[in-house]
This record gives C-alpha cells, sequence and structure tokens, in this order.
C-alpha cells in the first residue's frame, strides 16, 4: 500500500511543477450553486456513481474470468480509473453539509430508513436462516452488500459534522489541521492504525477518508470561486494519470477507494471539465440526475449486479457490448421508479 501512496504524492508534486511551469494556481475549482446544489458537484457525483458501478462491474467480471486475462485487465483499468468516486461523496459531503432545523430528520429519512429497507430486503434474499443478531451486525457495519459500509461510514461523517462547532467548521485554524489529517488517513491507509481498531470496524473506519472530508470543510469557506488555472495543465496531469494507471492494470494491481493523491487529482480535473461540457446540455443535465439520484442508484444497483451473478458477463458476445449493456441496467433499473414517478407527476 505505501508505495502507491508515495506514486500518489509524486504525482502530486508533478502537479505543482506544471503548475508552476505554466503559471498557474492548482485550487479546487468554482462551487456554484442553484439554490441549496452546485449543477456541477451534481455532475461530478452523476460520474462518481458511474465510478462505482465500474468498480463493481470489475468485481462481477473476474468472478467468471480470470484475473490475468486481457478482458479483467480492461474492466480493472476502469475500476482504477474509477477510484476517485467514493472519495468525492465524501469530500463533497464536508463541502455542502449544512446545520439546519430538522438535520437529523432528512439524514433519517433520506439515508438511514432506505438503507435499513435496503439491507433488510437485501438479508432475506440472501440468508437461508434468519438472525436478528446477525441482521444488526450486518446492517450496523454495512456488510449485507459489500458496498453498504459506505453508508455507516457516511453517517460517521455527518455525526461529526453535527458535533463541530460552527465557529471551528469556518475558522482558518482548520486549514492548518489539514497535513495531522492527510497524515492520519495515509497511516490508516497503510495499516499502521489497526491495532487501534477493533477488525470489524475497520472496513467503516473514518480514519480511512478523514482527509476527504477535511478537506470538503475546508473548501466550503476557504477554496470558493478558485479554479484549476489553464486547461493545458489539467490535461497534461490527467495523461500522466492515465499512463500511470494502464501498466498498473495490465499487472493486476488494484487501487483501494482511500488512496489520498489520486482522487483530489482528478477530481480536480474533473471538475474543471465539468464546467467546460456544461454547454453540452443532455450529458450534463443527464450525469446531473444521476447525481442526485445517487443515493437511491447506489442502494439499489448492488440487487442488479448480485442478479446479473446468474449469467456469464459476456452474455452479449463481445466484451465492449456486454460491458456497456451491464453499466447501463446497473444504472438505469435503479431509477426506473425515479423516472415512472417523474413521469406520473408531470402528467
Amino acid at each position: 500500500m505505501l508505495e502507491w501512496e508515495t506514486l500518489g504524492i509524486a504525482l502530486s508534486l508533478i502537479l505543482i511543477l506544471l503548475s508552476w511551469f505554466f503559471g498557474v494556481s492548482p485550487a479546487l475549482p468554482e462551487t456554484e450553486s442553484q439554490g441549496n446544489r452546485s449543477p456541477s458537484w451534481d455532475s461530478l457525483r452523476g460520474l462518481a456513481m458511474i465510478g462505482i458501478v465500474c468498480i463493481h462491474i470489475h468485481s462481477y467480471f473476474t468472478y467468471f474470468i480470470r484475473e490475468s486475462s486481457s478482458i479483467t485487465q480492461a474492466t480493472l483499468f476502469l475500476a482504477n480509473l474509477s477510484r476517485f468516486s467514493v472519495p468525492i461523496f465524501i469530500l463533497s459531503s464536508g463541502l455542502f453539509l449544512k446545520k439546519k432545523e430538522g438535520y437529523w430528520k432528512t439524514k433519517v429519512n433520506s439515508i438511514l430508513i432506505p438503507y435499513i429497507l435496503a439491507s433488510l430486503i437485501a438479508y432475506f434474499l440472501k440468508s437461508k436462516v434468519f438472525s436478528g443478531l446477525e441482521l444488526f451486525q450486518l446492517t450496523l457495519l454495512g456488510k449485507v452488500f459489500t458496498p453498504y459500509y459506505f453508508i455507516p461510514l457516511l453517517l460517521q461523517f455527518h455525526l461529526i459534522f453535527f458535533l463541530l462547532p460552527g465557529k471551528f467548521i469556518e475558522s482558518k485554524f482548520l486549514v492548518s489541521l489539514l497535513p495531522i489529517s492527510g497524515f492520519i488517513q495515509l497511516a490508516s491507509n497503510i495499516g499502521h492504525l489497526d491495532f487501534l481498531l477493533p477488525s470489524v470496524y475497520r472496513s467503516i473506519s473514518i480514519f480511512n477518508f478523514i482527509f476527504f472530508f477535511h478537506f470538503g470543510l475546508i473548501a466550503r469557506s476557504q477554496f470558493k470561486n478558485l479554479n484549476l488555472g489553464q486547461s493545458y495543465a489539467s490535461v497534461i496531469t490527467v495523461m500522466i494519470l492515465v499512463f500511470c494507471l494502464l501498466p498498473i492494470s495490465v499487472f493486476g494491481i488494484e487501487l483501494k477507494n482511500h488512496h489520498i493523491a489520486y482522487p483530489v487529482l482528478f477530481s480536480g480535473f474533473l471538475l474543471k471539465g465539468m464546467s467546460k461540457f456544461s454547454s453540452i446540455s443532455w450529458l450534463h443535465s443527464s450525469l446531473g440526475f444521476i447525481g442526485r439520484q445517487s443515493m437511491f442508484i447506489f442502494l439499489i444497483h448492488p440487487f442488479v449486479i448480485h442478479t446479473m451473478h446468474a449469467w456469464h458477463p459476456l452474455y452479449a458476445g463481445s466484451f465492449f457490448l456486454s460491458y456497456t449493456t451491464t453499466l447501463f441496467l446497473n444504472i438505469f433499473i435503479p431509477l426506473v421508479p425515479v423516472l415512472l414517478w417523474e413521469w406520473q407527476k408531470n402528467n
């Protein structure tokens, strides 16, 4: 794990050198908003949700196909490329959370209740013998479906935000603590904190993602209305990132969701791109819609991919057709109830 964190640090240094060479300053792009939402961030969350599905599709393919094949190398590359996805949701939580009346009511209605219902249904579909204690433990730790770890993790950050004093969140002192949270996450990533944590908690440990949440908290007040600078610097940076991911994927190395540097660098490039292709209205609005419904997709998509394990991933014949069809189904099927509701409401 340490060598890939080292690679990320090296990539960050490359970005700093590029920024110095081109005379630009790397920073978060604008957090423009319409009401309580940011169109660019909604689009980025939509892309991140697609990325999460790509990560799970790789597991689906490797379940049937040997990992050293060119097919699984391709799915692994797409999965590694998508490793910015979970950090984006954590970072945007820190960026857009607000303390207001009904804070917990909103979280319970929009996250906790749907999650409990989805976990309950999944448990009865997967388990042959019912155990209330087992159901409670699996739900608490987000293990009814493997991707569900994200919900307990997210709710912990929502609790931290709720407990932090408002003045502390908005203070510049928070910036000075960022290296500490980065060090804590790095130590957690390479396993140096394992002896402090119960083994059952490690999969939902906030220390694996604390830097991203902290970065989001800082961005809400410190980095507004800044951009990444010239497009060519961003393009060169992402080319370097992709070039590094290709050999990693060919050798079968699977990156993790909580590597520090890659998600920040690649997410910055994507946000830069979001503002550029906003003129492509259908793409911008489609990604934005997926982003706004990401929680709904996240909870239902595991049912779809789990069901698809009943048949071989190359069911459509060619790899490209099978992969794109699988991706489409895992995004579209969870959206069907939402689309039907929107259609009924507008008619």
